[in-house]
């Protein structure tokens, strides 16, 4: 399941882009660099696999 991109922006104007999947609890991810493209990095396998794990 590709996960469905969504934005929020706050109240001094600045874009954030999230998704959500699954149910349960909230798990946060971090970036593991200051900046991050989320429908880029699901095309890596890595970020595939690790996704569904957490969704169990």
């Amino acid at each position: 399941m590709e996960p469905r991109i969504q934005y929020a922006q706050t109240k001094d104007g600045v874009s954030m882009a999230f998704c959500a999947m699954g149910e349960g609890p909230a798990l946060v991810r971090m970036p593991e660099v200051p900046w991050s493209h989320i429908q880029l990095e699901w095309q890596l396998p890595e970020v595939r696999r690790s996704s569904r794990n957490v969704e169990g």
